[in-house]
């Protein structure tokens, strides 16, 4: 498993530059990593969805906690947008 600075630069590099970022740097600048990567997910989530790529870090690297209860809920809100 990597670390929550590490998963949060893989998911910065994943993501394309168009998905805004300022509320995960912010929470990052403030030492709360998780919750830079919750931001950084909303964010993609709102601007380009969440690929499968996406999906799979963190799902590789979380098994609870903050980053897999946003990444929970955004795959619902996802799932019923579809319907």
């Amino acid at each position: 498993m990597l670390s929550s600075k590490e998963v949060y630069a893989r998911l910065d590099a994943i993501l394309p530059s168009s998905v805004d970022r300022e509320d995960a740097e912010s929470n990052l600048n403030a030492g709360e990593i998780e919750y830079a990567i919750t931001a950084l997910l909303d964010d993609a989530y709102t601007s380009v969805g969440l690929s499968d790529a996406v999906v799979s870090l963190i799902r590789e690297n979380y098994d609870d906690g903050p980053v897999i209860d946003m990444l929970d809920a955004l795959l619902y809100y996802q799932s019923v947008e579809s319907v």
